[in-house]
């Protein structure tokens, strides 16, 4: 990774130098509405969908596939913004490179949970 980064992203507890990242924890919300809530509106959690996106600078010595991520691959993401990390088992979902002319190669890496 590149040095002097971020060090609040981790792939599989190895940091990538990231230089910026985001994290939304989201997921389903049912409706249970009944003759009981009195014509409240009464919700509860289901499926947890937690997703993010990883930007990091492309390093020849230390490249994304060497840290295993591709798509499809499945690891452990910890990210830490003005607080206590977080840590999800996820999958990769995409992998975009971006490059200009004198400029870095730009790396961005998106995952979604999941427990398989």
């Amino acid at each position: 990774y590149q040095s002097g980064h971020d060090k609040n992203a981790f792939w599989n507890g190895t940091p990538v130098g990231a230089t910026s990242h985001d994290t939304t924890e989201g997921g389903d919300l049912h409706d249970v509405t009944n003759a009981g809530t009195q014509g409240k509106q009464a919700l509860i959690s289901g499926v947890e969908r937690d997703e993010g996106t990883v930007t990091l600078v492309f390093d020849t010595a230390n490249a994304p596939e060497a840290l295993g991520i591709r798509f499809g691959a499945y690891g452990i993401i910890t990210v830490a913004t003005g607080g206590s990390p977080i840590s999800k088992p996820c999958r990769v979902a995409r992998v975009l490179r971006k490059s200009a002319v004198n400029a870095a190669v730009m790396v961005t890496f998106d995952w979604k949970s999941s427990i398989t």
